[in-house]
């Protein structure tokens, strides 16, 4: 008896849920035929196609050829955009909705969450500072492409200024050492990024002890380009990567120097 009870239960539960999937089925087909028989990220593409469309002065358009070649292709827009159905008027979300959307990549990308929430662009973010970097800060939002695609790490690695620089431009007019930061500057394919001795997304300060770029640290990130390093030569060196400029400003002979020879490439 009990167990007739048993199988009669998990068949109804079954049915039932069964029934859910075919409801919600059904309630889509009827969404997407009530809109021509477009799917949901058809709909938002019938205002969001057009390149006048904007709010604020801000532009609200998006290429859809390009998203289509975007490693998102498949998402749809209200995956990201959490709150906002093909309806209108929208409703009104709490936050900016890039930000909002951002926010939202720690459902697909939860190991490069866990690193992203305890750095400094992580913490800020989460505390609600506006001018904090958020996925999409960095990223991009709707033509993000793989990085598995060599064309597509030759273009990030080409983009540091607008990536980091565009934030932290007074660290960006700093990174004008010799060996670092000119050749860079200048494509040379071999200069390291920020985000090669920074790290990626557990970025941290310098006084932090799990910093890529603390006391203790700095000569093992050095070791990842040059073999062997030291201590010794990470804190000869280290300094100067950032503080070239600095160096010839406050040391009279060399600012001396700089301007008796003010031709060559200082």
């Amino acid at each position: 008896m009990k167990k007739i009870s048993f199988f009669s239960g998990l068949f109804f539960s079954l049915l039932l849920l069964f029934m859910f999937f075919i409801f919600c089925g059904t309630a889509f087909a009827q969404v997407s035929s009530y809109y021509g028989g477009i799917t949901p990220s058809q709909g938002c593409m019938v205002c969001h196609a057009d390149n006048e469309l904007e709010a604020n002065g801000k532009s609200l358009y998006i290429d859809e050829g390009a998203y289509k070649e975007s490693v998102h292709k498949n998402v749809l827009c209200s995956e990201c955009h959490i709150g906002f159905f093909i309806n209108l008027p929208h409703p009104d979300t709490k936050g900016d909705p890039l930000r909002v959307a951002s926010l939202i990549c720690k459902d697909c990308h939860k190991d490069v969450y866990d690193e992203y929430k305890n750095s400094a662009h992580g913490k800020a973010a989460l505390m609600g500072k506006a001018d904090s970097a958020s996925c999409a800060d960095c990223h991009g939002s709707h033509y993000i492409k793989s990085l598995k695609n060599e064309e597509t790490k030759e273009e990030l690695w080409a983009n540091a200024e607008e990536v980091c620089g565009s934030c932290h431009e007074d660290y960006w007019e700093s990174y004008s050492d010799y060996y670092h930061g000119q050749p860079y500057k200048v494509g040379f394919r071999k200069a390291p990024t920020c985000w090669e001795c920074h790290d990626y997304h557990n970025i941290l300060p310098e006084d932090n002890p799990n910093s890529l770029i603390s006391d203790a640290n700095l000569y093992k990130t050095c070791g990842n380009c040059h073999p062997g390093s030291t201590k010794e030569f990470a804190d000869g060196y280290g300094p100067s990567i950032h503080g070239l400029q600095k160096g010839f400003e406050e040391n009279i002979v060399l600012k001396w120097l700089r301007g008796l020879f003010s031709w060559f490439p200082w």
